[in-house]
Parts: C-alpha cells; sequence; structure tokens
C-alpha cells in the first residue's frame, strides 16, 4: 500500500471518529441525537397565543428565549432556556439553576436575541409592534403573565411538547400545597 493509501484510510477513520465525537458531544449538549433533533425541528405545530396570533412552533423546541416575570415557570420543563432578562434572573432564587443563559435585556434587545439564533421566543408582553420584530427573528408567541400558575404551565407544556410533565407537576404543587396548609392549621 502506497503512503497515499495509507493516508487516506486513516483520513477516512479520522472522520469516523470525528462524527462519533461530535454526536456523542451533541447528544450530551442537547439530551438528544442530531438526527432526532433535526427531524424533530422539522415538524411544526400550530398554536395560537395569549393575543390572538397563531404561530408555526416547532414541535419540540430547544433553543427557546423566554422574556417575562413568570421565568421560573420554565424550569418546571426539561428546555434550559438561552436567553431573559438576566438582571430580574439574577435577583431571583432560581438564578443558580440557569448559570448559562444570554443576557437579552429589558426591554427586550433584537440584536442581542437575533445572535442567540433562538428556535422559539416566549414573550410576555403584548407590544404587538415588539411582537412583530421579535417574529422576525423566530417564531414568537405571548403568553399573558398575568394567569393562573395552572394556566401557564399547561400553555408551557403545550408548546415545548411536555403535557405529561405539566400536568404531574401540577399535581405535586396541588398536594405540596395541601400539606402546607394543613401544617398551617395546626
Amino acid at each position: 500500500m502506497t503512503a497515499c493509501g495509507t493516508q487516506s484510510s486513516s483520513t477516512i477513520e479520522k472522520a469516523k471518529d470525528d462524527e462519533y465525537y461530535f454526536n456523542r458531544r451533541f447528544r450530551q449538549v442537547i439530551g438528544i441525537p442530531p438526527k432526532q433533533f433535526a427531524r424533530q425541528y422539522k415538524q411544526k405545530t400550530v398554536v395560537k397565543d395569549w393575543t390572538g396570533h397563531e404561530v408555526a412552533i416547532p414541535r419540540s423546541p430547544h433553543r427557546v428565549i423566554y422574556h417575562g416575570e413568570t421565568f421560573g415557570d420554565m424550569l418546571i420543563f426539561d428546555v434550559q432556556p438561552i436567553g431573559g432578562d438576566k438582571n430580574s434572573i439574577s435577583k431571583s432564587f432560581y438564578k443558580n439553576h440557569v448559570p448559562y443563559i444570554q443576557d437579552v435585556a429589558f426591554p427586550i434587545n433584537l440584536e442581542k436575541s437575533s445572535k442567540l439564533n433562538p428556535d422559539l421566543i416566549i414573550f410576555t408582553n403584548n407590544d404587538e409592534q415588539q411582537y412583530q420584530a421579535l417574529s422576525s427573528i423566530a417564531p414568537t408567541v405571548t403568553l399573558n403573565s398575568w394567569d393562573s400558575l395552572e394556566e401557564r404551565v399547561l400553555l408551557l407544556g403545550q408548546w415545548l411538547s411536555q403535557q405529561q410533565r405539566a400536568e404531574d407537576w401540577l399535581e405535586y404543587f396541588k398536594i405540596q400545597e395541601n400539606t402546607m396548609w394543613q401544617q398551617y392549621k395546626q
């Protein structure tokens, strides 16, 4: 075998190693294999948001910007938001639960949001002008942060394709809440 033949076979081996390494790292970071991610990313579902927009969103979004005062609701789900108002998050009890979140400022900064390349933006504001600007970056849905906890969590569960997780969490929350009130009455 010539040196040239040996070189090309070692190049093929290196490419295979790189592919396996990429697949392993992708799965560690994103939580699913690249092919499954690509299939899910292509699949869309149409939802109606708080302000009446019908929006085609990814069936299982992974790169989510959540901009609003009820950011803690996102911690229920198996989605690590990539962007939010870091100033308000840094003053919250859950600041250590989102160490890698990028700041998109308040009011939301379009340039910072765009650089994060989100596949979904959840925005707790009914400002139509801001909505239109954000929806030019990625599918954007508005969420009423004044809705009840149950309504918000169920809606997020629907949008994130984690309805069962939302229902289970709410059931657990109600048990904890009842226990707390029982202890308080004693």
